[in-house]
């Protein structure tokens, strides 16, 4: 999954444009999210599945924006 359908995602349920911008603009703007993007630190959950034997279930994470259960009541 890549970072631009999660904000294309929220941004959608927000009603508002979602726009690229560079990654020192984001450090700038939003500290704690500028640091975490320009880690570029990919993750799955392999070493979890095979070590745990864990089957992820429910909704993905772009199926759980588009279901609202990150509104605001």
């Amino acid at each position: 999954m890549l970072v631009r359908e999660i904000v294309e995602a929220l941004a959608g349920r927000l009603d508002v444009p979602a726009k690229s911008a560079p990654a020192h603009q984001i450090a700038d703007e939003i500290p704690f999210v500028g640091r975490f993007l320009a880690a570029d630190s990919p993750a799955t959950s392999d070493i979890t599945r095979e070590l745990l034997g864990w089957q992820p279930t429910g909704p993905i994470l772009l199926e759980d924006i588009a279901a609202g259960y990150y509104d605001q009541p």
